[in-house]
């Protein structure tokens, strides 16, 4: 998954790979599993 944050100097751009990493939603105070966004997705 790939995240972009606005910053005061431009756009952070984060990569996330993996299915025990979560992202993090700074504007919103929320985390987010990889493993519950993908979940019932089958990787072939």
């Amino acid at each position: 998954m790939e995240r972009y944050s606005k910053q005061a100097q431009g756009w952070l751009f984060s990569d996330f790979s993996g299915l025990e990493l979560s992202i993090s939603l700074d504007s919103d105070g929320v985390a987010l599993s990889m493993a519950e966004i993908y979940r019932g997705v089958v990787f072939e």
